[in-house]
């Protein structure tokens, strides 16, 4: 099986208050990718608080995926999707995200 690939990425928004306060953090979040590449479900595996969660969420409804694909058929996959909020000495914050196959 191919896995998904992002094609088009949302960035999550990072919550002010924990801008505020400096704090980074790692989000995880279960992800049911249909067949059209459209995430058909989100969930969360791993929070992290502080308006965390809630971003990492919205952002991650709104992600658009090549589809994975069994023997050139793209089928449906569940993935677990980090989402790392990490604070830089940039006007803005560095957001990065990584994707493993759970089925």
């Amino acid at each position: 099986m191919v896995p998904p690939r992002v094609i088009e990425r949302v960035e999550a928004a990072y919550p002010d208050e924990a801008r505020n306060q400096g704090l980074t953090a790692t989000v995880v979040i279960r992800l049911v990718i249909g067949a059209d590449g459209l995430v058909s479900s989100a969930s969360l595996v791993k929070g992290a608080g502080h308006g965390f969660d809630e971003s990492a969420l919205e952002a991650a409804r709104k992600l658009r995926f090549a589809p994975a694909t069994r023997d050139g058929t793209a089928v449906p996959v569940q993935i677990d999707y980090e989402i790392h909020f990490e604070l830089t000495d940039a006007p803005a914050a560095t957001l990065s995200d990584t994707a493993r196959a759970t089925s």
